[in-house]
């Protein structure tokens, strides 16, 4: 059952709709298991700002990989 106290935020370079490789097949399998009882939200790692992590910080983060992510969004 899917509860909305929970958002998981997973943070990717690309995701496998995208592209087909072998850590796009694993991450997509863990996306699987975790929506079947959280609220995922895919998030493309070049769109993450400081500004968004600051929004999101009392939320669960999953960083896939991080390669795109702003330098400065690092640091936070």
């Amino acid at each position: 059952m899917k509860s909305n106290l929970y958002d998981i935020y997973f943070v990717q370079d690309v995701f496998r709709e995208e592209y087909l490789g072998g850590a796009e097949c694993n991450d997509q399998v863990l996306l699987n298991y975790l929506a079947n009882n959280y609220s995922v939200k895919k998030v493309k790692s070049a769109s993450v700002t400081e500004q968004f992590l600051e929004s999101i910080k009392d939320k669960l983060i999953i960083f896939s990989n991080f390669t795109l992510v702003n330098p400065e969004a690092v640091k936070f």
